[in-house]
Formats: structure tokens, sequence, C-alpha cells
């Protein structure tokens, strides 16, 4: 999803980037993106011409930004007329300004982009990559001394981030770059398998229910385990989508590119996401070891009960037990993290221990749920 392209002179001119910050805020059906450039005229005074690139028609929302989305451009505070150029299926939004001998003015560029997808529910479920032009900055003087870019993603299921030098965080792409030459663009690449079952399960950590939101965690961890097994189909869904829109080119260069390391950052985000919160009574700090802490419960006589068991980031559990007192042997256990169940036999209620057998160091998660 193409979400346009960086403010650019018309012609060659001495006017110099001396800081740029971009800031893409990605949801499920829009981004708001935000460019401010503080700029330095280094040479006479002089009229320039100022363009924003768009497309229209088959390319628009493929190759660029949808012609018909309008732009707010301010300088210093104070909004600009502009003006929309199109011929073919490009186009460009337009402004004039007039820079005295060393002025040193502020361009601030905001729109909200449409992630149009009709074949889903959100916009964004459909999403192969996020695209914004940074090329065309090379028309500016010289290099952008200080570029900050913030992306903001509505997954973290990512296969490939460009240009270099970036800092990942759930849900956020940043760079904090020097004398960058915009020789390539920002691109975000999602892994379009997963976007909209990743986006359920998250939307389920929020729940009130306790036993919904531990399900979903163990199903976010599942998922994002599998996450780096799509590094060999990636190269192939990439140039087939890049070279029907045209970008043959780009094409054979993502067929090379290595996508095992960025999947698995993502597949450690994703978990991370996830996590249990900070430990209680009931949720302890364990390491692994035969005797690790366990969870007491009261449970009921002839009462049937379901235990889901989880881990965070870390941490993995190798194996369950549920330990009647009087008993030497397990009344039940598993392998792994996942549902326990237990009808219990005693004719009084009676405290149960649940142990937990790990390795690594980490939180994990007992959640008790009685049969309905």
């Amino acid at each position: 999803m193409p979400l346009g392209g960086g403010v650019a002179p018309h012609g060659p001119v001495a006017i110099a980037v001396t800081r740029e910050d971009l800031s893409i805020d990605a949801g499920l059906d829009y981004a708001e993106v935000r460019a401010v450039l503080h700029l330095e005229n280094r040479g006479p005074a002089r009229d320039l011409l100022v363009g924003f690139p768009c497309a229209r028609g088959e390319r628009a929302g493929v190759v660029g930004l949808d012609c018909a989305t309008p732009i707010r451009v301010t300088v210093a505070g104070r909004a600009l007329a502009v003006k929309r150029v199109v011929a073919g299926q490009g186009g460009e939004w337009t402004w004039p300004m007039q820079l005295a001998a060393g002025a040193r003015p502020q361009i601030e560029v905001r729109y909200r982009a449409r992630l149009a997808n009709d074949r889903y529910p959100h916009g964004a479920f459909g999403m192969l990559a996020l695209h914004y032009r940074l090329t065309t900055g090379a028309e500016w003087l010289g290099p952008i001394e200080q570029l900050t870019m913030t992306v903001h993603t509505p997954s973290d299921a990512i296969a490939l981030v460009g240009p270099a030098g970036y800092v990942r965080s759930p849900h956020e792409i940043r760079w904090n770059l020097k004398d960058y030459e915009p020789t390539r663009d920002v691109s975000v690449v999602f892994v379009p398998f997963v976007l909209e079952r990743l986006a359920k399960l998250e939307n389920q950590l929020r729940s009130r229910d306790l036993p919904t939101r531990e399900a979903a965690r163990l199903a976010i961890v599942d998922l994002a385990g599998r996450l780096p097994g799509y590094a060999r189909e990636m190269p192939e869904v990439l140039a087939a989508t890049l070279q029907g829109a045209g970008d043959a080119e780009v094409a054979e260069h993502l067929a090379q590119v290595d996508f095992a390391a960025e999947l698995a950052a993502s597949a450690t985000l994703i978990q991370a996401y996830a996590a249990p919160p900070a430990a209680t009574d009931r949720d302890p700090l364990v390491s692994g070891g035969e005797a690790d802490p366990g969870f007491a419960y009261r449970l009921e006589p002839h009462k049937c009960y379901r235990f889901l068991i989880s881990a965070g980031p870390g941490i993995s559990v190798e194996r369950a037990e549920l330990r009647q007192p009087g008993r030497d042997a397990p009344v039940a256990q598993r392998a792994g993290a996942g549902w326990l169940r237990h009808c219990t036999s005693v004719d009084a209620p009676a405290t149960f221990g649940l142990l937990t057998h790990t390795s690594g160091h980490g939180r994990v998660s007992a959640v008790r749920v009685p049969n309905r």
C-alpha cells in the first residue's frame, strides 16, 4: 500500500534538508501520515515550485498515493493553497514558495490515506506492504542531515523492513539516521497469510474474560512460532505480486533476500506482546527445574475442571502435573502448555497442587476454568 512520496522541488536547487521527521500511523483501515521538513536556502533568494507525487487510475494505490487523497500543507504554521496537477496515470500536488537567501522554513505535509481492499473486513488484512517514497528527497541539496522516521504498524508479522538502520519494538519501527542519501524508500513488507488471524487474537488479549485472554496468548505464541517457516514462501509471493505491478527489477532483488532473520525477530516481538502481565500470587516468576513453584487450587468434590497453562517468552513448559493430597502420583498431567482436564473424586473440598516442569526463565500462567 503506497502512502505517498517525499516533498521535492522542481529542478535543481541550493536548498538543503537539515532535518526531516516522518511519522506513519497505520491502523486497520487508514494510515495517518505526517512529514515535516526543515529547509535551509544556501543560495540566493529565489522562487520555486514544490511538489508531492500521487497516482491515478490503475496505478492509484499500487505505485503511488491516490491523487484523490487530499493533503494539507503548512509553512511555519500557515496553511498553503495546493494545486493538483494530473497527466495520464500520474500527477502531483504542487505549491509555490519564495525563499530569501539564508531562509530556514519548515514545511509540514499531512494526510490520511485509506488502506483500500474490498475483499477484507479491514483493508490492512489484505495489505502486503507499506511504502513511502524517500527517493524524491534526492532533489534537494546534499543528503538529509538528520532523518527521524517512526512507523506504527497494525501487525508485527513483518518479513522485511527498509532502509537499514531501524530499531523495532511491538507495533513500531524507528529510524534515526544522519547524513542520509535517500537512495531507498521506506518499505515494510508483511506476511500476508496471518495478518487477520493475528489481529483477532491480539484483540482477544483485551478481553475481560481471563480464559479468553489466556487462550489467545497460547494461540499467538503458536502462530509466532510458525512465522519463520514462511521464509521460503515470501520470495515467490513478493515476486509474483511485484511483477504483476510492473516492478520486475524490485521483484528480482527481493527474491534474493534472506527473510529468516526478520521473521525470527517478528516472532520474538509477537511473543513479547502476548506475554503474561507482571507476576502475581497465581502467576509466579519461575526458573527451569523439577521443583518449580506451583499453583494451589481449592477444588469442589465430584466436579470437572480445566486448567489453561501458558508460558511467556524465554521459558517453555515441559510437563504440567495436578496433584491431590495423599497421593504419590499425579491425578492428571500433560506435556507442554495447553489445557489440562480433571474431574475430582474427593468427597469434600480439597486443595490440589498444579506443578509445572519448565526450562528457561520467565513467567508461567495457569488459569482454572470449571466445566459447564
